[in-house]
């Protein structure tokens, strides 16, 4: 799969070592034994997680400009997740973190949470709501300076609290 990022939970992983191919994905096992807190300072980064869609219809004008000034591409964009919604999250969960620094919307990452077979192995998929695995992102709506911060919270919230074995980029 060109182009895609394929995070596997340890025991997952294993399993796929252990003698599943999974040559067509590129596999990358982490060590999860950091967790990020907030300092609590004013200049700290307040993250969130909504798990709703329709909580989404609130953040519209925010988000959009958060788009513009990331140059985010067009499937992370109020424009286009509002409307992919409506028509394509039925039967499968849903996970948005929302990023705030000052109480300024600096970072938003929505998900989607379905399952995925790997031969005999049921995977719980997360990727970003709006793409299919065909779509390559490479402009997220995250500010530069909180994308690490971004990405790290994300990877954490989707393998420990929601149980997600694998997490697509793409």
């Amino acid at each position: 799969v060109f182009g895609s990022l394929w995070l596997l939970r340890g025991d997952e992983a294993s399993r796929a070592r252990s003698g599943l191919s999974l040559a067509v994905l590129k596999i990358i096992c982490l060590d999860w034994t950091h967790i990020v807190t907030d300092s609590g300072t004013e200049d700290s980064l307040q993250a969130s997680w909504l798990d709703d869609p329709k909580a989404l219809g609130s953040l519209a004008t925010e988000w959009r400009d958060l788009a513009i000034r990331t140059s985010a591409e067009v499937y992370l964009t109020p424009a286009w997740i509002l409307v992919w919604l409506r028509h394509f999250m039925q039967d499968r969960g849903f996970a948005c973190l929302v990023l705030r620094k000052n109480g300024r919307l600096v970072g938003l990452l929505p998900f989607c949470l379905d399952h995925l077979w790997v031969g005999p192995i049921r995977l719980r998929v997360a990727r970003f709501a709006g793409t299919d695995p065909h779509c390559i992102i490479f402009r997220l709506p995250v500010e530069q300076e909180v994308l690490d911060e971004a990405l790290d919270h994300s990877v954490k919230h989707l393998i420990r609290a929601l149980r997600c074995d694998v997490i697509s980029f793409t």
